[in-house]
Order: structure tokens, then sequence, then C-alpha cells
């Protein structure tokens, strides 16, 4: 009996090792990163803002891009022309998002 100890042991630590390999895959890294734009369009129906972000070196140049809101109850106050201020949030595998959406100008 005493050999097979060792063999279950070993399966144990196998099966262990893997359980953490999946889990550290699957865990995303979330990554924020500050922006500042304008609002170019909102989108009711698809709960999303097209932002011209202003200018983030080494992470964006200037371009228009769609976001989804993690707060969709800011959309509302959302207009076309509205310089704002917020987080991009960057999960894998979600799309990426904004956050502390700021209105500070028009």
């Amino acid at each position: 009996m005493s050999f097979r100890y060792p063999a279950v042991l070993k399966l144990f630590l196998i099966a262990a090792w893997i359980s953490f390999a999946v889990a550290c895959r699957n865990k995303a890294e979330v990554k924020r990163y500050p922006m500042t734009g304008t609002v170019v369009a909102v989108h009711q129906d698809s709960q999303t803002v097209t932002v011209r972000n202003d200018n983030m070196p080494g992470f964006m140049p200037p371009m228009d891009m769609d976001y989804r809101l993690q707060n969709t109850q800011s959309l509302a106050a959302l207009k076309s022309g509205d310089k704002i201020k917020g987080t991009i949030v960057v999960q894998q595998p979600n799309p990426i998002q904004l956050d502390d959406v700021t209105i500070v100008g028009r």
C-alpha cells in the first residue's frame, strides 16, 4: 500500500497545479486609464457613447471610440459636444468601458 501513496500525492499536486493555473488565467487584470475627451454621439439604443478622446501618451492617440458606460444612468446626462473626463477600464475579455464620467464643459 505504501507504493500508492506517492502516486496519489502526485495526482493531487498535479490537480492542484492545474486548478491554480486555470484560476490565474481566468482572473483578468483590470487596467484603468484617466481620459478626457469630447462626446461625439450618445446611443441610447445600445447604451453606448462615442467619444473623441484626447491624446493619452503611452496608451492611445486621439481617436473616436464607442464605450459602454459602467454607470448607465450617466448616459442620460450626456449630449453631443460635452467635454468629459473619466476612466477607461480595460479587463479582458470584456469590452473596454468608461467609468467615473464627469461633464467638465459644454
